[in-house]
């Protein structure tokens, strides 16, 4: 009954990390969103943002895989 209660603990909190990483990953694409219109105000310059969410996209996939990589090694020992 233990293992049971703390692998649920584990999960929920697992899924509480996920949602505040969402959060926190909608908050700064909003952001993104404001700042280059204000640029685009300011200084008529025009960021292209699709580039910008590419490059976050594929940091945060490099990201992940680090994570797995450093969690598949911590099962090993």
């Amino acid at each position: 009954a233990d293992i049971q209660k703390k692998a649920a603990e584990l999960q929920m909190q697992r899924e509480k990390f996920r949602l505040e990483d969402d959060r926190k990953r909608d908050e700064l694409e909003a952001e993104l969103f404001v700042k280059a219109e204000e640029m685009k105000a300011k200084y008529g310059t025009q960021l292209n943002v699709e580039n910008i969410r590419a490059e976050l996209a594929i940091n945060r996939e490099v990201m992940k895989a680090q994570a797995d990589v450093i969690k598949e090694a911590a099962r090993e020992d």
